[in-house]
């Protein structure tokens, strides 16, 4: 399996990875309106290549954000995910930092686990890649489907392009 996705990659064109994306993310658009223009297209059909970038990238996030690398986070692994996943959407005004959010860290950590429980739909305490992936493309379509505008201020992202170091 993992020559022929090198070989997929390869065929398709090899894009030099950007500074300030994540070293594994393929989602590097150049502008807000490209963002939103692939956005649209990852989640208007599971078999376009937008979606499976999009499905890399989140799977990149999730990675980063376990901690123990058993394969399913935490509440607490939910909140960096969150963090983790946001600089995309942030880094064009799409969403506001958490900061500008959340007055305390106890009311982002109280936010952020009341939504984790929504996803944990088992009750284990535990989410898995595949119930993540299932909420975030909901949550994105939502975002498009209402409009999406970017009216936060952009987040600089740093230099160090590494996911883990956000």
């Amino acid at each position: 399996w993992a020559m022929e996705h090198i070989k997929s990659k390869v065929l398709r064109g090899a894009t030099p990875w950007k500074a300030g994306v994540g070293k594994l993310s393929l989602i590097q658009p150049s502008s807000a309106d490209e963002f939103v223009e692939f956005l649209k297209a990852a989640t208007s059909s599971a078999s376009n290549p937008q979606h499976k970038d999009l499905y890399f990238h989140l799977l990149r996030c999730f990675t980063d954000a376990d901690a123990t690398m058993s394969g399913v986070i935490d509440a607490d692994g939910f909140d960096q995910l969150i963090d983790i996943a946001a600089i995309a959407p942030r880094k064009y005004g799409f969403a506001p930092s958490a900061e500008a959010m959340f007055k305390t860290d106890a009311e982002r950590k109280n936010s952020r686990s009341a939504l984790f429980k929504c996803i944990d739909k088992d009750g284990s305490g535990t989410i898995s890649f595949d119930e993540f992936l299932k909420w975030a493309m909901e949550h994105i379509k939502g975002k498009l489907t209402g409009g999406v505008r970017a009216v936060y201020q952009p987040m600089a992202i740093k230099e160090d392009s590494s996911l883990v170091a956000k």
